[in-house]
């Protein structure tokens, strides 16, 4: 874990002590910690000066938007990391982001599940080269190489499960009868015991992983757009108000359905960019994620 990450939770442990008066029980299960490790980042806060007459106006006005976030969007946990200076490296900043908040909370024998996109594959190399715990990976969809070791994962430490199965098959049919194999059912299974979820939000931009992927092309977009679609969750393309748009391509999808992931446990929706707002704001309407890392200017738009 970076000095920064360490230090933002820091920062963050002891404001909810200082200034909102929580007890170290309750930060621990707020931000899925041991008490222990509440009382050891407390006294580092003291040691290392951030505890002080004042916290500063920039650290107060992130732990401001994450307090307004939980409460407007009734979350468990939200994780504001500073606005990059150039917009193509939001992807890195927020994998960095979601990296640091589950390496803190990583135990052997952690099952994670991870869904797709290209913030979630860096988040995923970066954790399983970083992570000093023995854990496994499921996969959340269809698509193999989205989930497959990058050349910076030098040290790859975790187990993976991944659907021998594309994203999107071209019939129903044939969807139907790959879902039937025990190969993906084990998988379904071993994704249900997992004590962690991430997930990202696909817009409907020319950047999106499904595009650059050739999963799909701009015509679809354009198609998926008139349906009033606002992007994809998992591969399934909803609506502002949560609705798939297009029954038949999403029949057609290797995917975890959207009623199953809001209804497993600890859900970390992993997303930011302004093309991104309204499918994180609609993934947020529908209850999908309990925590959500995101960047500072995306965490103003979502007020």
């Amino acid at each position: 874990m970076s000095e920064t990450a360490d230090l933002r939770l820091i920062e963050k442990i002891c404001w909810y002590y200082y200034c909102d008066g929580m007890t170290q029980q309750n930060i621990a299960k707020l931000l899925g910690l041991s008490r222990l490790k509440v009382i050891k980042l407390l006294e580092e806060g003291r040691q290392k000066g951030i505890v002080s007459f004042y916290i500063t106006r920039l650290d107060n006005n992130k732990l401001d938007l994450e307090k307004k976030l939980i409460e407007k969007y009734n979350l468990e946990n939200a994780y504001v990391v500073p606005e990059p200076e150039n917009s193509k490296n939001i992807t890195e900043s927020l994998a960095r982001a979601a990296c640091s908040y589950v390496n803190l909370r990583l135990t052997n024998d952690s099952v994670i599940n991870i869904g797709y996109g290209k913030t979630l594959s860096l988040a995923f190399n970066y954790l399983a080269s970083e992570s000093q715990c023995n854990w496994t990976a499921v996969s959340l969809t269809g698509g193999v190489n989205n989930y497959l070791p990058n050349a910076r994962s030098d040290i790859f430490k975790a187990k993976m499960y991944l659907y021998p199965a594309p994203l999107l098959m071209n019939s129903k049919e044939l969807c139907d009868k790959l879902c039937e194999h025990p190969d993906l059912a084990w998988i379904k299974r071993m994704a249900s015991t997992s004590s962690m979820t991430l997930f990202s939000a696909g817009g409907l931009d020319e950047h999106a992983t499904v595009i650059e992927q050739g999963l799909f092309d701009r015509s679809d977009f354009i198609y998926l757009k008139r349906l009033g679609a606002v992007g994809d969750i998992l591969g399934h393309f909803i609506n502002k108000n949560g609705e798939i748009v297009d029954k038949d391509i999403d029949s057609r999808l290797i995917s975890t359905s959207l009623d199953t992931l809001k209804n497993m446990p600890q859900t970390i929706m992993v997303a930011g960019g302004s093309e991104k707002l309204q499918i994180i704001t609609a993934a947020l309407a529908k209850g999908l994620c309990k925590v959500l890392i995101t960047t500072e200017k995306t965490a103003e738009n979502l007020m």
